[in-house]
């Protein structure tokens, strides 16, 4: 089993602390000989996003008894003044301030704070070659990326704190395994009154200047745990969890639970790979496992047992082999998110009891065309919510995300034309399966997601008419293939601008489209990881499918030149380009690979029931209600409509 992540609650509750793995704890405490002992004791570790940080306090915090101050409270009595804590991020002694108090480092960052109060000031080195001169200057938006808690009493009459500061903010190079710290506190009147790690004696007795504390970083593994003989699951640090081996997943309970259903890894199993040899989802296997998003089960698995899925509300869609035979009771109760199922059995599996318990009526059962009179007969699905339909009518649906919302389309109007806050138009033609797209300009930071999602299973085609621009998370994704033509120019920008399956066909059809990557922050990472896209992108949120390194080909300029990213081609004719990565050994690695082709048609039925309550109260984008009879957009209980 790989190595645990450390896991700090920044809440002023200090015993986790006291679980933090070995290998990635460090500790410092004063050894009793020290002139400034106020400062009794600190503790560093990390995870893969954050470095956190514990300061003990020896100030006899109330100097005697006060009463009604006791062990976990904040106190209110304080001579701790301000905290400094100093950073060698790069761990380079040529670089960054030469604290006195230390041999070795330079410090790259201080974060400075009063403990009673709105705590710290993150500030980075600003003084270039004067590494002794008190040179600071402060870093602009650091607060996102700082958490500390209160000051609180302990049982020994000491106070203490913890904190966490993102390590993005902190700089620190990629593949650096440890980092230095030393950490200093002041009194009322400046004058230092603590030093970690302190002042050492040499053999004679004489006190010599100590070196900071170095911090291991912590370095995602992955987890790995045997659940049989002959089963073994990992969780990977992009949300992967794959289960192998042959024969039954062994099966959990209510409260005992699977192994990923810890308090450290629920929330990051995302995407779940059964290998062809299993044959038994376990009972309780998934259960409440919300982060959940796909699903992709084995070519030889017989049964879904008991509660397996229950709860997995970020599931969407979830295909059901032919090899099933049998689903227990509640396997999918309170999937909520589900918005539809597949079941490839021509045999209609058996259910057990309130199998599909909370799941929406909206949600289709799509089954092969033969199978359709069995399951529709068949008493045991009587008890799916949704309608059973046949496999060839399940064509996929557009959707378009514009600022978070989802619009879709009503099937009834061949075309549909949106307006989007004034700024330009967005055509959808449900007959042609086209958007056309006609001076669209989203600005930056507006959309925090995905501008244009498409989930059908066609080709799409994206109609470029009149110049626009697009800044967000994801631009465009697509789960089939797309088509960019026309003759107008779209400005692509995102963290991921153009995303889709592996292999897809991207086909640029004589169009101008300029591409690029724009730096992804923290939380717009944080968001995209939680999508479907999550494990197509790497550590730093790179691209999925999109263009990068320059290159150009059939009018498109895809931008930027960057060292990182680049786009690699056969050097054939049919100009195939393979998306890839540099890893931290120096190497290419694949993130996927796509084709540019030749235009063809694409037509599609696409189908969609979701439209307003007629008898609820509607408004229109600029919040004016309106009647039934309005034709357009309309806004009803936070979603959108069209209305034709």
């Amino acid at each position: 089993m790989a190595q645990q992540a450390p896991s700090i609650s920044i809440d002023g509750d200090f015993s986790d602390w006291q679980r933090v793995p070995e290998a990635y704890l460090a500790e410092d405490t004063v050894d009793g000989f020290a002139e400034l002992e106020n400062l009794y004791r600190i503790r560093f570790c990390s995870d893969a996003e954050n470095v956190y940080f514990y300061a003990e306090f020896s100030n006899e915090v109330a100097e005697g008894v006060v009463e009604g101050q006791t062990e976990g409270e904040t106190t209110t009595n304080y001579v701790v003044n301000v905290v400094d804590l100093f950073w060698d991020t790069d761990n380079s002694s040529e670089t960054g301030f030469k604290n006195s108090l230390w041999t070795d480092g330079g410090a790259d960052y201080m974060l400075e704070g009063m403990p009673h109060e709105d705590f710290g000031e993150l500030y980075a080195f600003s003084g270039g070659t004067d590494q002794e001169g008190w040179n600071w200057e402060e870093v602009a938006g650091f607060a996102a990326f700082l958490e500390v808690s209160k000051l609180v009493v302990l049982e020994n009459g000491h106070a203490a704190i913890e904190g966490s500061v993102a390590r993005s903010i902190l700089s620190i190079p990629s593949g650096a395994e440890s980092i230095k710290v030393g950490v200093t506190t002041q009194d009322a009147s400046w004058a230092e009154s603590g030093v970690l790690p302190e002042s050492i004696l040499d053999v004679t007795g004489a006190v010599v200047r100590g070196n900071m504390l170095e911090v291991p970083l912590y370095y995602c593994e992955g987890m790995t745990w045997g659940l049989s003989n002959m089963v073994t699951a990992h969780l990977d640090c992009k949300g992967n969890l794959y289960i192998w081996g042959e024969g039954e997943m062994p099966s959990f309970s209510f409260g005992s639970y699977a192994p990923w259903h810890d308090k450290d890894y629920v929330d990051q199993v995302e995407h779940l790979y059964l290998d062809s040899a299993i044959t038994k989802v376990g009972s309780y296997a998934f259960y409440d496992c919300i982060y959940l998003q796909s699903v992709e089960l084995g070519s030889k698995l017989e049964e879904i047992s008991w509660n397996a899925f229950y709860g997995c509300t970020g599931l969407k869609t979830i295909t059901i082999p032919d090899s099933v035979k049998m689903i227990d009771n509640n396997a999918f109760g309170e999937c909520s998110g589900l918005e539809e199922m597949i079941c490839l059995a021509m045999t209609p599996p058996d259910l057990g009891n309130t199998v599909f318990l909370g799941m929406s009526s909206s949600a289709p059962l799509y089954v092969p065309a033969e199978a359709l009179e069995a399951y529709t007969r068949s008493g045991d699905w009587e008890q799916y919510p949704g309608k059973i339909l046949s496999l060839d009518d399940r064509k996929g649906e557009a959707i378009v995300v514009i600022n978070g919302d989802t619009i879709k389309v009503d099937p009834e109007a061949p075309t549909t034309e949106i307006d989007i806050n004034g700024d330009g138009t967005l055509v959808y033609d449900t007959e042609e399966n086209t958007l056309t797209l006609t001076g669209l300009d989203v600005e930056d930071g507006e959309v925090e997601g995905t501008v244009i999602e498409y989930s059908g299973t066609e080709t799409l085609t994206i109609v470029l008419t009149d110049e626009s621009s697009i800044t967000a998370d994801v631009v465009i994704s697509s789960t089939a293939d797309v088509i960019i033509t026309g003759d107008g120019t779209l400005v692509a920008e995102g963290v991921v601008p153009i995303v889709g399956t592996a292999n897809a066909s991207i086909t640029f059809d004589g169009v101008n489209m300029i591409v690029r990557s724009i730096a992804p922050s923290e939380e717009a990472i944080r968001r995209i990881r939680k999508t479907r896209w999550a494990k197509r992108l790497d550590e730093t949120g790179g691209p999925a499918l999109s263009g990068f390194g320059s290159a150009e080909f059939n009018k498109v300029d895809i931008t930027p030149s960057d060292a990182m990213y680049g786009a690699i081609t056969s050097g054939n004719s049919d100009a195939e380009f393979a998306m890839y990565v540099m890893n931290g050994l120096g190497e290419q690695e694949v993130l996927t690979e796509f084709t540019l082709t030749a235009k063809t048609d694409a037509v599609v039925d696409v189908r969609s029931e979701h439209k307003p309550d007629p008898s609820k109260a509607m408004y229109n984008v600029l919040g004016v209600q309106v009647g039934a009879e309005y034709k357009g957009v309309v806004i009803q209980d936070g979603q959108k409509f069209l209305v034709r």
